[in-house]
């Protein structure tokens, strides 16, 4: 089956950018969430949909878990297969989140994490789900790291941040229910001083519209929350929220 590009294309600039250097904190936060909703006594085949360069799959792999790596983008995954040297790390292939190199109910859990889920339209990204559904085997569980419409609604405009020595504009807008963003990047070095951008698309959802489409797909929200804390739910003051879905037998 042939399929068209996605429309988001993660550069090398966005890469170094937002995941060369990421607080271990924020790492550890997320990886105790993981290990909660998906301990390995019961989930150890794990596959990691669009891992990017390894933020969750390389810890994963150290505490235990048997990880496949999946992602589209080559330079990501080159980044993975450096920081993986020891052998016993997860296994990485390059693949499209639409059409997954796995056997039908054969792993015990999908993650899918830093917004990845959304960037098709609507139809397609049920299908995404129907995808993710087919993978896991029953009762298995499916935990995605995705915006949260209510809080993204009512914060269009532009914003600049600081990373690295490099200054970035950071322009959203939503229309429909779908959100546009861009990107320009400046470097504050005379060596790299060319502005350059990257724009994504997003279709958001709200935790009910994401259990309407999930469910249409045999998955069925256990729970969402938000800071991958169980005690906080998504409000307009979340930017992200985690749910997790369990496929039904």
């Amino acid at each position: 089956m042939q399929l068209s590009s996605p429309p988001n294309h993660y550069t090398q600039r966005w890469f170094s950018t937002f995941l060369g250097r990421v607080d271990s904190s924020i790492v550890a936060n997320e990886m105790s969430f993981l290990e909660s909703v998906i301990p390995r006594a019961t989930f150890r085949l794990v596959l990691d949909v669009c891992c990017g360069v390894g933020r969750h799959a390389l810890p994963l792999s150290t505490a235990g878990y048997s990880v496949v790596a999946i992602d589209l983008s080559e330079s990501a995954l080159a980044v993975l297969g450096r920081a993986e040297r020891d052998g016993n790390g997860p296994l990485v292939v390059r693949g499209d989140m639409r059409l997954l190199p796995i056997r039908s109910a054969s792993v015990d859990a999908i993650i899918n994490m830093w917004q990845s889920f959304g960037q098709f339209d609507s139809v397609t990204n049920r299908l995404v789900l129907a995808e993710w559904a087919r993978a896991l085997r029953p009762r298995g569980r499916l935990v995605i790291d995705l915006y949260n419409r209510a809080f993204h609604e009512q914060a269009s405009g532009v914003r600049n941040i600081v990373r690295d020595e490099i200054d970035i504009s950071e322009a959203r807008t939503v229309e429909s229910g779908r959100m546009s963003v861009t990107l320009t990047y400046r470097a504050r070095t005379i060596h790299d001083d060319e502005s350059k951008s990257d724009r994504f698309e997003w279709q958001l959802y709200s935790p009910e519209e994401l259990a309407a489409e999930a469910a249409s797909a045999g998955l069925e929200l256990e729970r969402v929350c938000t800071g991958f804390d169980d005690r906080h739910p998504p409000t307009t003051e979340s930017p992200r929220m985690q749910a997790v879905f369990v496929r039904a037998d």
